[in-house]
């Protein structure tokens, strides 16, 4: 949740139940900009498997992956890894359909309506991520998640002032989850968040929308999550080895956020996370190195 752990304002909507899980979805892959990810089969805790990389390697193995041979879009949902800038909606969509057998939509801010901030931003550069939960509905669908991510920016920005609080300048969050795994952008990564308290320097804050109290998260929110995780880390070289890389709410402020049932599987979330981003750190090396060479061709020839 945000700064205090107040509630958000939240959008009515159903729920979607199709009781499928990420294992019944097979190599589908996204055809359009948002795309639900599945049912509400929950998720109690990492298995095995899933602390291991869900990362796809074997097709195009670091050793031999040949930049040059891509098309121009592979190339380019490649190469949106390599570390520098903040994270781009678009180009992370791109990235996972290159990546992975699955793909989970993404909002960019124009996506869910924001509505433009206040006052100027603050530049950061990202060294931790923060684990939230909204404490309110688990939106499913594009049109439910975009209407969420909306109230939760109006409750940042203008409820919080009507119940005595500070109102942030806009949504305090970098990201939000939906209960399918739908990816919503907040404030860019670059840029200061409010989310954390006295602790928002240099911190990504990313916010699963349900309230784990009473409910846990669903495979495909967490699945979703340590893709982001992971991609971020990447791009903002984020060192999983410091202390204090990935945190929930909690150990920050007086809060029981991300609640309960989140928290508990906050260990083997970091392992997985940590895992994955080893799998996207060597497929990155070797595009940087065949890039190089690319471009060397390239210029060779010109």
């Amino acid at each position: 949740m945000g700064d205090a752990g107040e509630s958000v304002a939240a959008a009515e909507g159903k729920l979607f139940d199709g009781g499928k899980g990420l294992s019944s979805l097979g190599s589908r892959r996204a055809e359009t900009p948002v795309l639900g990810a599945g049912g509400e089969k929950c998720f109690s805790g990492f298995t095995a498997a899933a602390r291991t990389s869900g990362f796809k390697t074997k097709d195009v193995p670091a050793a031999s992956y040949s930049f040059s041979k891509t098309t121009d879009r592979e190339r380019s949902a490649l190469s949106s890894i390599i570390p520098g800038g903040p994270v781009v909606m678009e180009k992370y969509l791109e990235f996972q359909k290159k990546a992975y057998d699955h793909v989970y939509g993404v909002l960019d801010r124009a996506g869910w309506g924001a509505r433009n901030r206040r006052g100027r931003n603050t530049a950061q550069i990202p060294y931790r991520m923060t684990i939230h939960h909204t404490q309110g509905h688990r939106a499913t669908g594009a049109k439910n998640t975009a209407q969420t991510v909306l109230n939760t920016q109006h409750y940042h920005m203008v409820g919080r002032a009507r119940e005595g609080k500070k109102a942030f300048e806009d949504i305090g969050y970098h990201f939000l989850i939906s209960g399918d795994g739908i990816v919503a952008q907040g404030r860019p990564t670059t840029v200061l968040g409010a989310h954390a308290g006295g602790s928002n320097s240099g911190n990504i804050g990313i916010a699963l929308m349900g309230d784990f109290n009473k409910m846990e998260p669903t495979q495909n929110q967490m699945e979703s999550l340590k893709r982001l995780i992971a991609y971020t880390g990447v791009k903002h070289n984020i060192n999983v080895h410091t202390n204090g890389w990935l945190h929930g709410h909690s150990q920050y402020s007086n809060t029981d956020c991300p609640g309960s049932n989140l928290r508990k599987i906050l260990a083997s979330l970091r392992t997985a996370a940590a895992a994955e981003m080893a799998a996207m750190q060597k497929r990155t090396d070797a595009a940087i190195q065949s890039a190089a060479i690319f471009s060397r061709r390239a210029a060779s020839f010109s």
